[in-house]
């Protein structure tokens, strides 16, 4: 099978209500407009490309199980086992089985996002669809990677504040594979929380300011961390077009469809997304982006 070198950290289908013949206005490191092809945003060469893990590195990965309730380990266990089977067969699956399994889970996502466009909330009484949404949601927050660049940044953090009491064997685990292993778990594990406690809603916004988004499109609204350093709470915010987004708390919600005519709800929102973009975010028109332009 033919390679596929350019990987998308973004899912290139939920970019397109942003484009215009497929071209997507882009604004890079708050610097440089441009609009250009949705192919060429969110795109790192084999970005998915999956390494060996040793006995050494898989005895590490079950040290991080331990933090997980026990009725999570049959699932993540089988990330695990999915992991493996891309390093341990061929060049093809080493380099693009992790790319392919999350196009597995967007395709399967198509029909409601189809329903989700339609104010259509009504799969959610299902189960199996019920599972297939929140795990959807879960790799989409943890995929990307600006996420990536932070698992790497905590286990480099670890290492160097424990440096003086960590095994000999810790420096030569390999950080790459054990921070992609620890994204599917953390994904399977909001997935979990979505499809155990989280309500859904879907806002129509109804003002004359675009949805924009980026690259990190699922965000946590409530991020911002209190006086001791604890974030106020987890709360998913995940715009799906110019003109929609869904919102996702762990307390119930009367009212599963809102519009928003305030602009100033609409803005917040687009700042959320620019605050924690990494690289770039994305518009319909580039007087969307103008103003986060430094």
């Amino acid at each position: 099978m033919k390679l596929k070198k350019n990987q998308h950290y973004v899912w290139k289908h939920y970019l397109k209500p942003w484009t215009n013949n497929e071209q997507i206005c882009c604004l890079r490191n708050n610097k440089f407009l441009f609009t250009t092809n949705s192919k060429n945003v969110a795109v790192r060469k084999f970005f998915y490309e999956s390494t060996k893990l040793t006995d050494i590195d898989n005895k590490f990965i079950e040290g991080h199980l331990k933090q997980y309730h026990p009725s999570a380990f049959q699932s993540l266990n089988r990330l695990i086992s999915m992991y493996d089977k891309t390093t341990n067969w061929d060049e093809y699956l080493q380099k693009c089985g992790l790319e392919d399994f999350h196009g597995i889970v967007e395709t399967n996502f198509i029909p409601l996002l189809d329903k989700i466009y339609k104010d259509d909330l009504s799969f959610l009484k299902n189960t199996e669809d019920l599972n297939q949404f929140s795990f959807f949601i879960g790799c989409q927050y943890m995929r990307t990677n600006k996420m990536k660049k932070a698992i790497l940044g905590s286990l480099d953090s670890f290492k160097k504040t424990s440096n003086v009491s960590m095994p000999d064997y810790y420096h030569s685990l390999n950080f790459q594979g054990i921070a992609d292993v620890i994204l599917l778990f953390q994904s399977d594990i909001i997935g979990n929380w979505i499809f155990s406690n989280g309500y859904v809603q879907i806002i129509n916004n109804c003002t004359d300011i675009n949805f924009i988004t980026g690259d990190q499109p699922v965000i946590n609204v409530k991020s911002d961390k209190d006086e001791k350093g604890i974030p106020m709470g987890f709360e998913l915010y995940y715009p799906i077009s110019p003109s929609k987004a869904l919102y996702i708390q762990n307390k119930d919600i009367k009212e599963r469809k809102v519009c928003i005519t305030e602009e100033s709800k609409i803005r917040f929102l687009n700042d959320k997304i620019h605050n924690h973009h990494q690289e770039q975010i994305f518009a319909k028109h580039e007087s969307d982006l103008e103003q986060y332009m430094e």
